[in-house]
C-alpha cells in the first residue's frame, strides 16, 4: 500500500513566523544604533571599539533577507497575500539595515580611525 506524501506540520509552517518575531529586537537595534557612538551623542572623535551595530545589523540583515525569499516563495506557491505582505515587510527592513552596515564599514575604513586605532 502506498502512503500519501507527508505534508509539513504546523511547526514547519510556523518556524519562519517565529524567526521573524524573534529577530525584531536585533533588527531594531541594527537600525537605530550609530556606527560611531560619539558622533551619535553629538560629539566628535574616533570610536576605537568599532561599530557595535554590526553585531545586531549583520545577523538581522541575513535573516530578514532569507525570510523575504521564504515568504515570497510561500506567497507564490500558495497564492496567499499574508506571506506576500510578510515578504514585503522583510524586504523593507533590509534597506535601513544595509545602510547602517555600509556606514559602519565606511567608519572602519576612515583614515582617522586607522590612524588612531591601528595599534589597538
Amino acid at each position: 500500500m502506498s502512503r500519501p506524501p507527508r505534508r509539513p506540520g504546523r511547526v514547519c509552517e510556523a518556524a519562519p513566523w517565529a524567526v521573524l518575531v524573534l529577530f525584531i529586537p536585533a533588527a531594531f537595534l541594527g537600525m537605530v544604533m550609530q556606527a560611531n557612538e560619539y558622533r551619535g551623542w553629538g560629539g566628535g572623535g574616533v570610536d576605537c571599539d568599532g561599530p557595535a551595530l554590526l553585531a545586531f545589523a549583520v545577523p538581522a540583515l541575513v535573516v530578514y533577507g532569507l525570510l523575504a525569499l521564504v515568504f515570497a516563495r510561500s506567497a507564490v506557491r500558495r497564492r496567499a497575500w499574508v506571506p506576500g505582505l510578510a515578504a514585503l515587510v522583510c524586504a523593507a527592513l533590509l534597506a535601513p539595515l544595509w545602510s547602517n552596515v555600509r556606514e559602519a564599514r565606511a567608519e572602519e575604513r576612515d583614515p582617522a580611525y586607522l590612524e588612531v586605532c591601528e595599534g589597538r
